[in-house]
């Protein structure tokens, strides 16, 4: 019989979590949004620079002051660069994918039907095995 790989699980069931985190789930969620938060706040600003300040152009690098869409150019054009290819990437594999899950009939198959349309019940090869087996197609 086999074995049920989350029996364990279920069976140590009061055992706490190693990954259980102080406060339970609603502090869990707490600090994983606080994280993406911070995280997504210290990427606007490394893409905008001076982001929420009275004048942001003076947070430019130095050869881009005045020139702020420029920079914006230089940052952002890479960035929609790699999402474009990841993009093509996976629409291509995914069609290709789909091209071949779908069946294909294979040389053996259709020898199957050309001999059942011509009044065998079974190709040569299956003859063989079957007929070894005291088996008919």
């Amino acid at each position: 019989m086999p074995r049920n790989p989350h029996a364990e699980s279920v069976r140590y069931v009061a055992q706490p979590s190693l990954a259980a985190s102080p406060g339970g789930i609603r502090a869990a969620w707490l600090v994983t949004g606080l994280a993406t938060g911070w995280s997504a706040l210290a990427a606007a600003c490394l893409l905008w620079p001076g982001l929420g300040t009275a004048n942001p152009d003076a947070h430019l690098p130095a050869g881009f002051t005045a020139h702020r869409g420029q920079f914006e150019l230089l940052v952002l054009l890479p960035i929609a660069a790699v999402i474009t290819a990841i993009t093509a990437y996976h629409l291509t594999t995914s069609t290709r994918r789909r091209r071949s899950a779908a069946p294909r009939a294979t040389a053996s198959f259709k020898i199957r039907i050309q001999s059942r349309e011509a009044g065998s019940a079974c190709t040569s090869a299956e003859t063989a095995r079957h007929t070894q087996g005291g088996r008919e197609c």
